[in-house]
């Protein structure tokens, strides 16, 4: 998924009423619908006009991550043995040439970069807590080794053609966390040209005869939901109490509406008359949630303004502080 297709800022402008409504993940069903015609175009490029050779079987789970954009795992099983030099044909590995093929290379650039890391610490998300003498593993093991041909690894993936610069590889520099950094081909996610061309977006590409490639792909399938595990402690019960944010057992839309007896127009008249817009600790909890995790300006001030506009709250000006 690519927030910068052209296809759904044109929908975003055409829909869009506010500057606040023209955020990608303010409108899921444009994008949903959008991602929905890229991949089933994709698995046309794929399994029917056969891009990379004929398929014999496929499958893929579509994984919606939790800031809200979509990405698709898809696997291959080719009819075709796979050798060096088909590997060579459709998946590369390298900066393209900025002068022959400014398009791809801007793409390659922009979409195909993994880090780099400004310094390697093993309490950075991408080290995962692992070290080598004290310095932080990336979990993706890159940078890669530059070679000048390919060579079949051990764990199911090759080792990608990726030649250093001086020897026909290419390199560009760039600003990472406020340091000038010069990336070359042992920075490079491994790609299909064809493909990066014609979506434009982050496409990864591999080959691999292991296991674990299936185990992957399908555990989007088959995970389950989010779960968590808390404890309650201290002696003020906010579980039980008559005034939390859930009704059991509802048995309809109109019983949810209904409180003491009345049958509330709205939603948030039921809420309201159920006073949980008078809660100042649940505003306060709200706001730093919004301050801590989200870190959005523009959503710290639309909550406020909804404060303002329809919390009952006696003093307001605490929660302003």
């Amino acid at each position: 998924m690519n927030p910068r297709w052209e296809e759904l800022s044109e929908a975003m402008a055409q829909t869009a009423s506010s500057a606040a409504s023209k955020q990608k993940n303010d409108k899921p069903d444009l994008v949903s619908r959008i991602f929905k015609m890229k991949v089933d175009s994709m698995m046309e490029d794929l399994t029917k006009k056969n891009i990379f050779g004929c398929v014999k079987a496929y499958l893929y789970g579509v994984e919606w991550q939790k800031r809200g954009f979509p990405h698709v795992h898809i696997l291959l099983w080719m009819e075709q043995r796979v050798n060096a030099e088909l590997v060579d044909s459709v998946i590369s590995a390298e900066i393209s040439d900025k002068e022959k093929e400014p398009r791809l290379y801007n793409i390659v650039t922009r979409c195909m970069i993994q880090g780099p890391c400004k310094d390697f610490d093993e309490f950075h998300a991408c080290c995962h807590g692992k070290s080598v003498n004290g310095k932080g593993k990336c979990q993706k093991d890159f940078p890669k080794p530059c070679r000048g041909d390919l060579l079949f690894g051990r764990n199911g993936y090759p080792l990608y053609k990726r030649r250093a610069v001086g020897e026909g590889g290419h390199s560009f520099s760039a600003e990472i966390k406020g340091e000038l950094k010069t990336i070359d081909n042992s920075w490079v996610v491994p790609y299909n040209p064809y493909l990066c061309l014609k979506y434009n977006a982050h496409i990864n590409v591999e080959c691999s005869n292991s296991i674990k490639c299936i185990a992957y792909a399908t555990k989007y399938i088959n995970k389950g939901c989010d779960r968590i595990l808390f404890t309650k402690t201290g002696e003020k019960d906010d579980i039980v109490n008559e005034h939390l944010t859930h009704r059991l057992g509802p048995t309809s839309f109109t019983d949810i509406r209904t409180v003491n007896g009345h049958i509330y127009p709205t939603f948030r008249e039921a809420v309201k008359a159920m006073d949980l817009l008078n809660d100042e600790d649940t505003w306060k909890q709200t706001f730093l949630e919004i301050i801590n995790h989200i870190n959005d300006r523009r959503q710290l001030r639309a909550t406020y303004a909804s404060v303002l506009v329809f919390s009952p709250l006696e003093d307001q000006s605490n929660i302003w502080e």
